[in-house]
């Protein structure tokens, strides 16, 4: 008798919870960015505020790795989706109420090392709310879902960026930065109570062939045969040359967004950098949605002419950008810059790149395929991270960075050409039966 696959109704609910965890996660992470010109007097940080609000930043980048290595290792055990994600969660949200301790006595010297703490707390989370996409995606849909699933997952951390550029700053600007703060840390706690309460690991039957036998897998794997699959990746070059295109194109992404403030002039409103680094993220995580579903549609199996397209267009808009304003081409701006033209060049560029992650996750573990989602993913969340750090490290002069972005995403672009397509673990479960939809 052949096997039978299903897929239920509560894999959306499954797929909304974690992505509520997922974009939480990040809108904590960005806290202080967008309202740093408040935050710094608010707590008396003096001349090294925008250093403090970097390092709050950095922390991100900082935890990730060492905590990944754990995430992706719990992923390969029995129930490792559920631990991960109420680990995950409650990491989250004690960061974000322990942050609320700093306002007892905001001008303190204490108060720097405390929302340190939160954020690094939260910063460990940070790897459980992005390994788990593909993985999450595996586990509860059936392979023509899949990319769709993975692109809602992997891009909600995106929009809770988005929503955080603004709705930090309208917050502190019409309440006050005390009530900003307990709201996040309130969210994050009832965030975490709802994951614990009702989230399943994985559903009664397997919703596709390569889900029923990752299931044998997970019972015999063992730690020895985790770093053992890590050593394949690392000398998959296909799969490294993925990873090194998505994880540095991504992390130069967020340092540029995040740097938005030193790039544009002072005399702009802190409403309108918002606004910017709103529309970059917002267009990227709705355009990788939209792409979610074509990947499995009318692209399945052809991710590479859609990532060639993308990458070209993305590096047109930012050779716009960067030609509007000084830059290591010309100390003065050389096309206009009215505010419309600004935000429709930043919207465009991050609907380009923003949207192209998910695509990315889903062939880098075709390709990988079988070794576990969360490992292949890990990954490349991981180079996201540093190339990240060392972005926002590096002292850069604001003349240079929008073009260095330019010339940095035009380089990945190039490498996308010599990417590999193989797409193994859809043909394994083309050769199956179909799923039965319960």
């Amino acid at each position: 008798m052949e096997p039978q696959y299903r897929v239920y109704k509560r894999r959306w609910y499954i797929l909304a919870l974690f992505s509520t965890f997922a974009f939480f996660q990040s809108l904590v992470w960005l806290t202080f960015s967008p309202i740093a010109s408040t935050a710094i007097p608010f707590y008396g940080f003096g001349k090294h505020g925008d250093s403090l609000i970097n390092l709050f930043l950095a922390w991100g980048c900082i935890i990730f790795c060492p905590v990944l290595i754990f995430t992706s290792w719990l992923l390969t055990k029995e129930n490792g989706l559920r631990y991960n994600t109420v680990l995950g969660s409650g990491l989250m949200a004690a960061g974000a109420i322990l942050r609320c301790v700093s306002l007892i006595n905001p001008k303190h010297s204490s108060s720097i090392l405390i929302i340190s703490l939160g954020q690094i707390l939260n910063a460990a989370a940070g790897p459980m709310a992005m390994a788990p996409v593909s993985h999450l995606s595996a586990r509860w849909f059936g392979e023509s879902e899949r990319t769709i699933a993975t692109s809602v997952s992997s891009l909600l951390p995106s929009i809770g960026s988005a929503i955080g550029f603004i709705s930090g700053p309208y917050i502190v600007e019409h309440l006050s930065m005390t009530v900003f703060l307990i709201i996040e840390g309130v969210i994050a706690g009832v965030i975490f109570i709802w994951i614990l309460i009702y989230f399943p690991d994985m559903p009664p039957t397997p919703p596709s062939p390569s889900a029923a036998a990752e299931r044998l897998a997970i019972r015999s794997r063992s730690l020895l045969q985790y770093f053992k699959d890590v050593i394949a990746l690392f000398k998959n070059v296909n799969f490294m040359l993925i990873a090194l295109i998505c994880g540095c194109s991504g992390g130069a992404q967020g340092a540029w967004t995040g740097m938005f403030d030193v790039i544009i002039d002072k005399e702009e409103s802190q409403t309108f950098i918002g606004w910017l680094g709103f529309a970059n993220t917002l267009s990227g995580a709705l355009g990788g949605i939209v792409l979610g579903i074509l990947g499995d549609t009318l692209f399945r199996k052809n991710f590479k002419i859609i990532l060639v397209i993308f990458y070209f267009l993305c590096t047109i808009f930012l050779a716009m950008f960067t030609l509007s304003f000084p830059s290591f081409i010309s100390m003065k701006s050389i096309i206009p810059n009215p505010k419309y033209a600004v935000l429709l060049e930043v919207s465009l560029a991050g609907l380009f790149l923003g949207s192209c992650s998910p695509l990315f996750y889903e062939l880098s573990v075709e390709i990988t395929y079988p070794i576990p989602e969360g490992s292949s993913v890990g990954i490349l969340t991981a180079f996201n991270n540093i190339a990240c750090l060392v972005l926002l490290a590096l002292p850069m002069n604001k003349n240079y960075i929008n073009g260095g972005v330019t010339v940095f995403i035009f380089v990945c672009l190039i490498g996308i050409l010599f990417i590999r397509e193989k797409y193994t673990r859809t043909q394994f479960d083309e050769q199956k039966p179909t799923l039965i939809v319960n």
